[in-house]
């Protein structure tokens, strides 16, 4: 007999002093052994994709009969059937005995959409100062923080909006698994600078004469609605800033003017003031000429 069942038979025998026999025979029939079921056989579940065991495990059975005991484990068979944006793994453990009993458990886990990243580092806010350039938009990388088959890692660049003295960069992401958006805009303040043109440049005076300062065209070919101020001398400052835009300088004198933006920042522009010295005329020079009159 096994464990799947069988016989046993006893045979008494005797003989007498006279050779008489007697016999009797006993048969005994062995019923095969409680059937083998799993222990301890996981449910289905839920589980996210840094959850899936890197390698099946074994499952434990016993038909707990300590006669004719049948116990063991065995390895699942694995349907995977997953990638980022979810699936499910199928483990299915089947164990067929000596006697051709068999049994089997089957377990669907669930694998859940990746999770979601998000931006690292991203840039703050910037307000440029006077002179400084925008900087060029730059690739901005997202991570879900897990690597291999469970990362969700890159870059991506930003689209661009200029509205004025105001650069936009936005940076978007789009999950394709779980269609959720994470986003992120960086607005970079460009400070209004005048840029300033005179007409003229430069004008001619005779020794003696004045000139009106507030006659000079001024254009701001960035229309910053700046502010002028008039100097006299270099480099311009409080101390020589003209608050009497008639002069009438003794020799040729180079005047700054200087535009100042509402965003505190400028541009100087020069312009040449020409004085001509004027040569005596007459008997008695005591009269003068300027310009050839």
């Amino acid at each position: 007999f096994s464990a799947c069942g069988g016989e046993v038979t006893f045979n008494w025998d005797f003989a007498d002093p006279c050779g008489r026999i007697i016999s009797h025979q006993q048969r005994i029939t062995v019923l095969p052994g409680e059937q083998p079921e799993f222990l301890d056989y996981p449910p289905d579940d839920e589980i996210e994709c840094t959850e899936i065991p890197e390698e099946p495990f074994a499952l434990p059975y016993s038909n707990f009969d300590n006669f004719c005991p049948i116990e063991g484990e065995v390895l699942p068979q694995v349907t995977e059937n997953y990638d980022s944006c979810g699936g499910e793994i199928i483990y299915v453990w089947e164990f067929t005995d000596e006697c051709g009993n068999s049994i089997s458990h089957t377990q669907i886990l669930d694998v859940l959409p990746l999770l979601d990243p998000e931006f690292i580092d991203p840039p703050f806010d910037i307000d440029l100062e006077c002179g400084e350039d925008v900087p060029p938009p730059m690739p901005l990388e997202y991570s879900n923080y897990e690597t291999g088959r469970c990362g969700l890692n890159g870059f991506v660049m930003p689209t661009i909006d200029r509205n004025g003295q105001e650069t936009i960069y936005t940076w978007t992401y789009e999950n394709e698994c779980t269609g959720n958006i994470i986003e992120h805009e960086q607005f970079i303040f460009n400070p209004l600078e005048p840029d300033l043109a005179i007409n003229p440049e430069a004008d001619t005076i005779c020794q003696g004469e004045s000139y009106d300062l507030s006659t000079i065209q001024i254009f701001d070919q960035n229309n910053s609605n700046a502010f002028y101020d008039f100097f006299e001398g270099f480099p311009p400052d409080f101390s020589n800033r003209l608050s009497d835009l008639n002069v009438s300088p003794s020799m040729t004198t180079l005047y700054s003017i200087v535009g100042n933006s509402q965003d505190d920042c400028n541009d100087t522009v020069d312009f040449e003031l020409v004085v001509l010295q004027s040569p005596n005329a007459g008997a008695d020079n005591n009269g003068y000429l300027c310009f050839g009159a």
